[in-house]
């Protein structure tokens, strides 16, 4: 379980920072802070909203609750880069991907 596991605000921008990953908006004029995380990958639109106890990831009509993200890659779509989102109990709960290995065109 991992119910101790703490994911901060800073931890979430550092997963968001790839070159195919588009962050639209962090905060709004004049805020000092703001949970909220607006992005874009392979032109699809994300929101995240983060809170120290638990964050959701929305996509279209859809809302994933998680507990912390990482890159990783590989699993489970053989991709070069994913961006993973993972429960409590440390299991995946949603995997995006950013990136795919480039074709061998010879």
């Amino acid at each position: 379980m991992c119910s101790d596991l703490t994911f901060s605000i800073e931890e979430l921008d550092k997963v968001l920072e790839h070159s195919n990953i588009k962050v639209c908006k962090k905060n709004r004029k004049g805020e000092l802070f703001s949970r909220i995380r607006v992005f874009n990958i392979n032109n699809e639109l994300y929101k995240i909203t983060w809170y120290p106890n638990t964050c959701y990831l929305y996509y279209n009509h859809l809302t994933i609750p998680f507990q912390y993200a990482k890159q990783s890659d590989t699993w489970p779509n053989n991709a070069k880069q994913n961006l993973q989102f993972y429960d409590g109990g440390g299991e995946v709960c949603c995997v995006l991907k950013i990136e795919d290995y480039e074709e061998n065109t010879t």
